[in-house]
């Protein structure tokens, strides 16, 4: 199909200038029957009965010129460049497809509210891909907010969403809710709202002074049935100057509210210190924290929640859309305005009479050039036309 396009592509320049030259030379139907109009015109030469035709056609709003055999007459002439501006674009379009999927890359980001996450291939969940000629992620940053479970557009729900945004260096770029058939586009980058979505309590490590030494929201599915707890969810905290520890975080069924009701008010988390054994499962609520070791506190810091959103960072996605409008104004340009053309030669017909013969040629029939050409010679004749003696007194 691109080979196709391609060839008549290349075909269509050539003849979109013949038609922009208006016309050139006759055709050989000129001289032959049948013509779209044909008239006795009585004038003393072929270069006055010409002269009137050409009168007529230009106020029939036509753009008119001389050539050897006559006249040439066009309407629309600049509609012969709605084909090939509609196949190029479409040999672009194939061009600029086939870029965006060698330099393309996607994938889906678990994006806690509230919290930063850097465009970086490390923040993509395992099975993002990468194009052979991807250049690298962006490096922005992706933040969400303004959770809501039900997102009710034109009387319909289209389900979980939240606000997202994308900065860079703490400068909002662009930012929209996002739901279902509603991504957020910025430049080369694309973003839509995946199905799934959970809670991300906010764990802190602090000291006794209430330093925080390190914190990190645990992603919780809150998809899972109630025969299965949520998570579990490991969460590794490496403090300065002190030794590396694991948080396995697990949040019993029975402490949501409904399987799609708010985060649970209290975090189940059982604790193991590298190279020890696990220790007893400790209840924390929201805001209060519980001893860890060596003087440190782990504090359920707030309640918060997540979505996952797929990234799509192709930089062709500006160039296809623009392609795609040249195209349709192409299109439409070569349908709806065809270039038309007429051709007019006067014939010496004895007795100081001429002749016009015209012939018109367009892309589609159209009743409306072929009267606007016939009222144009008829016009011509009648300017020459000699009242009848026989009607007189």
């Amino acid at each position: 199909l691109a080979l196709c396009t391609l060839a008549c592509a290349v075909e269509r320049p050539r003849v979109a200038v013949r038609t922009l030259r208006a016309g050139g030379a006759a055709p050989p139907a000129l001289l032959s029957s049948p013509h779209v109009a044909s008239a006795p015109v009585a004038a003393g030469s072929t270069e006055a009965a010409l002269d009137a035709a050409s009168r007529e056609l230009r106020a029939a709003r036509l753009r008119v010129r001389r050539t050897v055999d006559g006249l040439a007459a066009s309407a629309n002439a600049w509609g012969a460049l709605g084909s090939p501006v509609f196949h190029w674009a479409l040999v672009l379009l194939f061009v600029a497809v086939a870029g965006g999927r060698l330099t393309r890359a996607e994938g889906a980001i678990d994006l806690p509210l509230g919290r930063f996450v850097t465009d970086e291939s490390s923040s993509y969940l395992p099975g993002a891909v990468e194009g052979p000629l991807y250049r690298g992620h962006s490096g922005l940053a992706f933040s969400a907010s303004g959770f809501s479970g039900e997102t009710v557009v034109d009387g319909l729900d289209r389900g979980p969403s939240a606000v997202v945004g994308v900065y860079r260096g703490g400068e909002l770029l662009a930012e929209q809710r996002v739901y279902p058939n509603s991504p957020l586009r910025y430049r080369g980058l694309l973003v839509h709202r995946a199905s799934d979505w959970g809670w991300a309590p906010k764990l802190a490590v602090e000291t006794t002074s209430g330093e925080v030494l390190a914190s990190v929201s645990a992603l919780i599915d809150s998809t899972l049935e109630e025969s299965a707890a949520v998570g579990p969810g490991e969460v590794e905290f490496t403090a300065p100057g002190r030794a590396p520890a694991v948080i396995a975080v697990r949040i019993p069924y029975a402490s949501r509210e409904g399987s799609r009701g708010v985060l649970a008010r209290a975090v189940t988390l059982t604790v193991q210190r590298a190279g020890e054994a696990s220790r007893a499962p400790v209840t924390i609520a929201e805001g209060e924290a519980a001893p860890l070791f060596d003087g440190l506190h782990l504090r359920f810091a707030e309640r918060g929640s997540w979505i996952r959103i797929t990234v799509a960072d192709d930089r062709s996605i500006p160039f296809i859309y623009g392609l795609f409008g040249l195209a349709c104004v192409g299109l439409l340009t070569a349908v709806l305005f065809p270039p038309r053309r007429a051709w007019v030669a006067a014939i010496s017909d004895g007795d100081a009479m001429v002749r016009l013969h015209a012939v018109v040629r367009h892309a589609r029939s159209d009743p409306g050039f072929r009267d606007r050409v016939a009222g144009a010679i008829e016009a011509a004749a009648a300017a020459y036309a000699t009242p009848d003696p026989g009607s007189e007194g």
